[in-house]
């Protein structure tokens, strides 16, 4: 049983370590204008709510607010409350583990009763819960499992399975009888398994002849799987006996790949020499490769002995090519040596790349010069990237050598150079730069994108490089870069080194990135400069991008905002954007600024954009919508129902 509650806590340790809580937020409609959109025109109002997410802090006080029942909680129950309350992810989930193992029989029903109404990852601590509680009552641990709509298969799987196993050790007739008369199909196989593995602990013969006994549709490949595994933490030799006497309907293959894969982990020696015992070549072939895997992790040396024992062909080149594979704490010179034993080919050469690939992490040189001779393929090119990026990492003037020296001209080459000098440019922009542009080995590309990374983190110094260059459309690009990157941190210092550029794409490019970045802080100073730049694609940009970050914060200044632009291509732009944020929260209002667009075919696209993006949200509306509004022909309401 302890197999399935390890499988839970490792799922909401891996959840929780990488941070994974959603926010989302949810915003109501602006202003609708009036037809035309002119200036000083007003319009209805529609309040503008902001709701977000509540934080796990947030989630159990409100909780524990709401519900008296709660408040007299044990010292455990608040310990898990305080977990919950905890930024630190990886201090939360083992906070977590202690308190739920502290929890008493009288406080499952108020500890069960707060983990039902947790959100997102928090709700993984359900599972764990009832796992305690049926330690206390197995039974009422079972019943809650079984009438609880629980999120997801697991959650269900580990809930019943636990309840079932603590109660096969305490009243294996009653825990029987209750397993067998559970109607779902998905609840009777987890309650069968949890009994068989609670039997296990105390009698594996006897939960092996009473799985036999039962329907196979109960008595699947999985749940045998799932026993023969915990057999052989605990017993292997006897589970190996019993595994072979199995019929291959009563998921042979599955139960013996199972048990091997455990006895691996503890005596990979002794599960190689019943493995080659195995009568079907392959399920045996499958099983030595399973065991070669776990086998080079522990000591490459015995597995490389032991798959050499192998005759000849296949199967052997396979074992080896698994240990050279697996063998992370190998160098060079050993990864080469084991390779020498396979056939010259792509196996062998797919096996040193592959054997590469965790050797970069600790010697990137080494790795670099094991396949920088091998022929092209998609593992060499795995494993010379990882290998340039960790040496560029720790010694970019060395890597970038390397390659200069090394790697012949052409299109590996080129790309090489790239890895190294983007991953030297995160830490340290300006040597990087300096070696690009004495060596004249970067496009103009590759400096910009080196630029941007120096401007984040000091935005004057790459600005006065980039401003340094010759002049032309390169220190233009440059500058843009610098700037686009400025803006996120110094608006104002973007603007004053956007007035000096002269005109040009890059320009319009500019605009569009400053106003977006200023609105985030300051949406009406963006808006009062954008307004200042000269008619055309320049503003236009720098229009549409305002009015897409300004719409996401606040509907109603934004809108506010678009009422007193005047007619024309840049307002035409703003108001498309603006739709394109409004149309996911109210699509009506969205539809009433999207008709006030003065340009026909700009009108037209939005409207179609809308349309389109509301009929997958809600059909009828859509189709009402578009049904009564006067600003499309009917021809061109018969295209757009097509």
């Amino acid at each position: 049983m302890k197999s399935k509650i390890l499988a839970a806590i490792v799922l909401l340790a891996a959840g929780w370590a990488a941070g994974f809580w959603m926010h989302s937020s949810q915003r109501a409609a602006a202003d609708k204008p009036q037809a035309g959109g002119q200036s000083g025109s007003s319009a209805s109002t529609r309040s503008a709510e902001h709701k977000g997410q509540a934080s796990s802090a947030a989630q159990t006080s409100g909780l524990l607010a709401e519900d008296p029942a709660l408040s007299g909680r044990s010292e455990a129950l608040s310990s898990i409350v305080a977990a919950l309350n905890r930024p630190d992810n990886m201090r939360k989930f083992r906070d977590i583990i202690v308190a739920i193992n502290q929890l008493r029989a009288a406080d499952m029903p108020a500890a069960v009763k707060l983990a039902s109404k947790l959100h997102g990852d928090s709700k993984g601590i359900l599972p764990l819960i009832l796992a305690r509680w049926a330690e206390f009552d197995p039974q009422a641990a079972a019943e809650y499992a079984l009438h609880t709509k629980l999120e997801s298969g697991w959650e269900r799987e580990m809930a019943m399975g636990s309840a079932l196993g603590e109660w096969a050790k305490q009243d294996l007739p009653a825990a029987k009888k209750w397993a067998l008369a559970v109607e779902d199909p998905g609840k009777l196989r987890a309650a069968v398994a949890g009994m068989a593995l609670g039997m296990i602990e105390t009698d594996p013969q006897a939960a092996l002849e009473w799985l036999r006994t039962l329907p196979s549709k109960v008595r699947t490949a999985e749940v045998m799987s799932e026993v023969f595994r915990d057999w052989a933490a605990r017993d292997p030799d006897a589970a190996a006996q019993q595994a072979v006497l199995l019929k291959p309907g009563d998921g042979r293959s599955r139960a013996i790949l199972s048990l091997v894969g455990q006895w691996a982990d503890k005596s990979p020696a002794a599960a190689f020499d019943w493995a080659r015992t195995i009568p079907e070549a392959g399920v045996r072939s499958e099983a030595m490769q399973s065991i070669f895997r776990d086998w080079a992790m522990q000591d490459s040396d015995a597995a490389f002995a032991a798959a050499r024992q192998l005759p000849e062909g296949p199967q052997r080149n396979a074992a080896i090519a698994n240990v050279i594979l697996n063998s992370g704490n190998s160098g060079p010179e050993q990864i080469r040596k084991l390779a020498a034993d396979l056939p010259a080919g792509t196996q062998r050469n797919d096996a040193i790349a592959g054997a590469a690939l965790p050797l970069a992490w600790k010697d990137p040189r080494g790795a670099m010069e094991l396949v920088d001779s091998l022929p092209p393929s998609s593992r060499r090119d795995d494993a010379m990237q990882a290998a340039l990026r960790q040496w560029a990492s720790d010694s970019p003037m060395d890597a970038m050598s390397y390659v200069d020296k090394n790697i012949p001209e052409g299109p590996g080459r080129k790309k090489a150079m790239k890895l190294v000098l983007n991953n030297w440019a995160q830490s340290e922009p300006q040597a990087a730069l300096d070696w690009m542009t004495s060596h004249g080995s970067a496009g103009a590309e590759d400096l910009s994108t080196a630029v941007r990374g120096w401007a984040q983190q000091d935005g004057p110094a790459a600005l006065a490089w980039a401003q340094s260059r010759p002049e032309g459309p390169d220190r233009s690009k440059l500058e843009v870069a610098a700037i686009e990157s400025l803006a996120s941190t110094d608006p104002k210092a973007a603007v004053a080194a956007f007035a000096k550029l002269p005109p040009g794409n890059y320009t319009r490019s500019a605009a569009g990135t400053i106003a977006s970045a200023w609105a985030q802080s300051d949406p009406a100073a963006a808006a009062e400069w954008a307004g200042q730049l000269p008619d055309g694609t320049v503003k236009t940009d720098a229009y549409r991008q305002l009015a897409n970050t300004w719409a996401s914060q606040d509907y109603v200044e934004s809108a506010a905002w678009l009422q007193k632009l005047p007619a024309g291509e840049s307002r035409d732009m703003a108001v498309s954007s603006f739709v394109s944020v409004a149309l996911r929260q109210d699509p009506n209002a969205a539809a009433e600024w999207a008709e006030t667009i003065g340009d026909a075919v700009k009108r037209a696209n939005s409207l179609r954009n809308l349309y389109e993006q509301w009929m997958n949200a809600d059909e009828a509306a859509a189709n009402q919508w578009l049904t009564q509004t006067a600003a499309l022909s009917e021809d061109e309401k018969r295209k757009m129902r097509r």
